[in-house]
Parts: structure tokens; C-alpha cells; sequence
């Protein structure tokens, strides 16, 4: 065993015991954040010990990790946490794989696949390795003799003999204990009290957290023996080599791309003359402006997705044997990516027309918030083909998936639903429109200040709007009232402004009346004169 590999034992259990510790019956919060800053604390601290420094991608890896951690402790919306989480965790393993060479933003697409498969390998094997040393090879020669005998002994070599004789000894004496209290009564008794101080009744639990702590641990030993201690160095790839060498021929992706083009020219040319061309030309054909608008707009962006996949099939396959067929397959792939990006136009302006007439909803806003950035990336990638820099997608796929991400975080999806789906209600009280009282009470807690704030300039409004909105609040207000505690791993900064804002203005909500209509199963409803409506189960409203 290497010099000083305990220490990476004491990681590996530091870091699961904060999985245990963090995460075990408790809701997601403050926890994820906690967690991922543990986790980088361990790659640094072991990193350190072995002189490693990390570099300028390393640490910019690692502040974009923890930024993305930090998602469930700002925002409540599922999909913010979810793409949170999972950016955390893509970063968490490319900076395990990366962070003693930090080469990542040079990698190509299979990079990423090797790089991150080797790490899937090592978790498992590394660990083993350290704990269950191989024995040492034959000496061949005088001079090797010497270079053993020179070395230092490892001081840590007896614990390993330690912990396994405790590990076997365990089952050993608890088979024994069974038996000798069973043959003894008096034994037995004292058995059970010296159990007794350790809680028994929990010894199920413990035993269950004991072991699956010790399994993280020797997945987390693995993988930061596998960061710190590689078993190769690894040459810093070139994002300009090809990954496999092109086997398709130049005719026959021209046929291909100049296919799409034309098919692409149609749909675009129906674009300028029918859905830019305004309500009077769509009218001829027997449609109305929304009807024509509200198709598609879905089916727009997979074409947009699955032109960038084409595009990058072709340009890894096809054989370019001079310059000229470099400058036509550039062409024609920019001309691609210049009308999907009209077709990303009119797909934005459909979305818009469906969200005036139908309100926004989470689906339409993450849709609203995708679509900017699959512009961006589109624009980014028609630019690498004209310098012929092709090989840095994936660096231009991880910033838009970064940036999507951010921007996710940032916006407050669930608040940026209420605030314009209380701004239209307001402006279509003439037309009958009122507001979807049982969408907004499904919305997170994220959701609190949009409504506050709507409900103080809706005080005055004509309509039903001000009312809705004191009754949606008053549901959130019962609901704070009676949830069970939470410890403080689950601590999240939405849920305590909200619970700030609803205490600071409860004699508001208290004008509402609600109760329990156990008749109809419904839960908890909320009384607005004769209406009646019902808070949503989904924020944790009495059934």
C-alpha cells in the first residue's frame, strides 16, 4: 500500500457519512448544496496532501459544480432542482476524471464517453486495490533489492490486518452472544442491557446506514484514488482530430444536405407568406391566427434538434478530399442551420401566441426559455464550421447546457408563471377570462412573492382576480400552519420568504374561510361567497 492512501479511506467515509447525514429521511434542500461542497473539499484536501494543485479549468469546473448544487436551496420548481442536481453531478464526475490533468475543455464527444466510463470502472476497483494490496513482485536483481529495502515503511500497513479481523469478528461474536444468552438467563439479561444502552430497538437502522455508508465509502475512496492517483497520464487530446476516420462519401451527403435545404426553403417560404404574413393570409385558408399558431411549435424544435444531430453525423462521417468540398459542405450546412434558426423564429412566435391566448404554464416556459438557447448554440456551431473549429462542440454543448441551466435557476419559472398569468387575467376580465385558481396552488412555494405582489395591485381591480389570489395564499398559509417540522438539511431559501411574507400579512388570508370536506375527498376548500374551490394536494394540504 502507497504512503499516506489512508487518508483517502478517511475521505471516502467523510463523504458518505454526509450522504447519511445529509440525506437519509430527509427532503431534499440546503443538503445538496452542503453535500457537493463536502465532496470537492475531499478531492482538494487529498489532492493537496499528494501536491497536486488544481489548475484554472479545475477550479472553474468546480465553482460551476457548486453553483449548480445550490439549486434546491434557492428554488422549490421540479425541473430547476432536477436540472440543478443533475448538472451537479455530470460536473462532480467530469472533475473526478479531470481534475489532476484538467483537460476537459479540449475533449471530443468520446473523450467525455472514455473518460467518464473509466471513472464508472474505477469506483468499483481502486478501493480494492488499496484495501487488498497485491503482493509485491519478485526481486530480480541486486539493485532492485536495494531500491525496496531503501524505501520508507508504510505506517498505515497494520490497520488494514485491523479492520478486517474486526470485520469478521463481528458476525462471529454476535453468532456466540445468540448462544450463550440462550443457555443463560442471567447472561441474557445483562446481554440486553449492555444492548439496551446502544438503542436495540434501532439496531435494524443502524445496521442498514452502516452498511450502505460503508459502500459509499469504498466507492468514494475509489474515486478519489482514481482522481488524485490515475494509473496513466493522459496526452491533452486535439478537439481538431477526427474521432473515427470519415467513411461516407462526399456525393452522397451533399445529396442529403441539399435534400433538407430545399424541403427546408418550402416550409420557411410558407412562413413568410401565411404565419409572418399576418392574420388576413392565414384567414383565406379558413384558419384564425391562434388556431395556426398554436400547432407545432414542438415539433419545430425536434426538427431543430435533429438537424443539429445531422449535422454532426455528417461532418464526423463524410470524406472531404480538397478544398472545395470543405467549402460546399459549409455551405450547405450553414444554409441548414440559417433556416432552422427561422424556423426557431416562427417556432417562438407560435409559442407566444399560444401563451397570450392560453395562459403560461411550466411546460410552455421551459419551452420559452429552451428555444434562445438552442438559437445560441445553432449560431455558435455555424460559426466553428465556417473557421473550421467543428471540434469544439462538445465546449460549446457543455456552455448552452450550463447556460440553459443558469438561466432556469435564475429566472424563478414558477414566479415568471404567476406574475403573467395574473398580468393577463387583469387584461381580459372583459373577455371572461378568470384566473386558473387550481394551477397556481400547484405551484411550488417559489411561487409566494408573484402572488403577494399581485394580490396588493389587485385590490382595486375589477373582478374576481384579488379574490383568488387571497384564497390561493390563505391555502398556502393553512398549509404552513400545519406541515410538520423539518430539520434543517431540508432548508430551502424560497420556503422561508414565503413563510415571512404570509406571516407579515396573515390577518389578510385570515378573511378566507376554509375547511375540510371529508364528504367528497377533496381535501381542504377555500370559500370565495358561494364559490368554492379546493388548495391543491401537491404543497402538502390535508387530505
Amino acid at each position: 500500500m502507497q504512503k499516506k492512501s489512508i487518508y483517502f479511506l478517511i475521505a471516502g467515509l467523510a463523504v458518505a457519512w454526509a450522504v447519511d447525514f445529509l440525506f437519509y429521511k430527509k427532503p431534499v434542500g440546503i443538503s445538496v448544496g452542503i453535500w457537493f461542497i463536502v465532496a470537492v473539499l475531499a478531492l482538494a484536501v487529498t489532492g493537496w496532501m499528494r501536491g497536486i494543485r488544481p489548475k484554472p479549468p479545475t477550479l472553474i469546473l468546480s465553482l460551476f459544480t457548486i453553483a449548480f448544487a445550490s439549486a434546491p436551496f434557492f428554488r422549490l420548481e421540479p425541473f430547476t432542482r432536477f436540472t440543478g442536481i443533475g448538472g451537479a453531478l455530470f460536473g462532480l464526475m467530469l472533475l473526478t476524471s479531470t481534475y489532476k490533468d484538467a483537460q476537459w475543455p479540449w475533449f471530443r464527444l468520446s473523450d467525455y464517453i472514455v473518460r467518464l466510463f473509466l471513472l464508472t470502472a474505477a469506483v468499483f476497483w481502486r478501493a480494492w486495490e488499496m484495501i487488498f494490496p497485491p503482493k509485491p513482485k519478485a526481486v530480480v536483481d541486486d539493485s532492485e533489492a536495494a531500491a525496496l529495502a531503501a524505501e520508507p515503511p508504510a505506517k498505515n500497513r497494520a490497520v488494514w490486518p485491523v479492520l478486517r479481523g474486526i470485520l469478521l469478528a463481528l458476525p462471529v461474536l454476535a453468532v456466540f452472544a445468540a448462544l450463550l444468552a440462550a443457555a443463560d438467563p442471567i447472561f441474557e439479561r445483562g446481554l440486553n442491557d449492555f444492548l439496551n444502552l446502544f438503542k436495540i430497538e434501532k439496531l435494524p437502522e443502524i445496521f442498514f446506514r452502516g452498511i450502505y455508508v460503508l459502500f459509499f465509502a469504498y466507492l468514494f475512496t475509489g474515486a478519489l484514488l482514481h482522481a488524485i492517483l490515475p494509473k496513466r497520464e493522459y496526452a491533452r487530446p486535439d478537439p481538431l482530430k477526427p474521432q473515427v476516420t470519415p467513411f461516407l462519401g462526399f456525393t452522397e451527403a451533399s445529396i442529403v444536405l441539399g435534400s433538407v435545404n430545399a424541403l427546408f426553403a418550402m416550409f420557411v417560404f410558407i412562413q413568410f407568406r401565411y404565419f409572418f404574413g399576418g392574420q388576413a393570409n392565414i384567414s383565406e385558408l379558413g384558419y384564425t391566427y391562434s388556431e395556426y399558431a398554436r400547432r407545432g411549435f414542438g415539433e419545430l424544435i425536434t426538427v431543430a434538434i435533429f438537424s443539429l444531430l445531422l449535422y454532426l453525423a455528417l461532418s464526423t462521417a463524410t470524406r472531404k478530399d480538397n478544398p472545395g468540398q470543405n467549402r460546399l459542405f459549409s455551405t450547405l450546412s450553414v444554409l441548414i442551420f440559417a433556416q432552422v434558426l427561422i424556423i426557431l423564429v416562427s417556432t417562438f412566435q407560435r409559442l407566444a401566441l399560444y401563451e397570450a391566448a392560453y395562459g403560461f404554464s411550466r411546460l410552455r416556459t421551459y419551452t420559452h426559455l429552451f428555444i434562445p438557447w438552442l438559437g445560441a448554440l445553432l449560431l455558435i456551431v455555424m460559426i466553428l464550421e465556417i473557421i473550421r473549429r467543428q471540434g469544439f462542440f462538445p465546449l460549446a454543448l457543455l456552455t448552452f447546457a450550463a447556460g440553459f441551466t443558469i438561466t432556469c435557476f435564475a429566472f424563478n419559472i414558477d414566479g415568471f408563471i404567476a406574475r403573467h398569468n395574473i398580468q393577463r387575467a387583469i387584461l381580459s376580465q372583459q373577455e371572461g377570462y378568470q384566473l386558473d385558481f387550481e394551477y397556481l396552488t400547484e405551484l411550488s412555494n417559489d411561487v409566494v412573492p408573484a402572488l403577494v405582489d399581485g394580490y396588493n395591485t389587485t385590490l382595486e381591480a375589477p373582478g374576481s382576480t384579488h379574490d383568488l389570489l387571497g384564497a390561493a395564499l390563505a391555502c398556502r398559509m393553512y398549509a404552513f400552519r400545519h406541515q410538520e417540522p423539518q430539520p434543517w438539511q431540508t432548508f430551502n431559501l424560497g420556503d422561508y420568504q414565503a413563510i415571512l411574507l404570509l406571516n407579515a400579512n396573515h390577518t389578510e388570508w385570515d378573511k378566507y374561510t376554509l375547511s375540510f370536506t371529508a364528504e367528497d375527498y377533496r381535501g381542504i376548500a377555500v370559500h370565495i361567497g358561494k364559490e368554492i374551490h379546493y388548495c391543491s394536494n401537491n404543497n402538502g394540504f390535508m387530505d
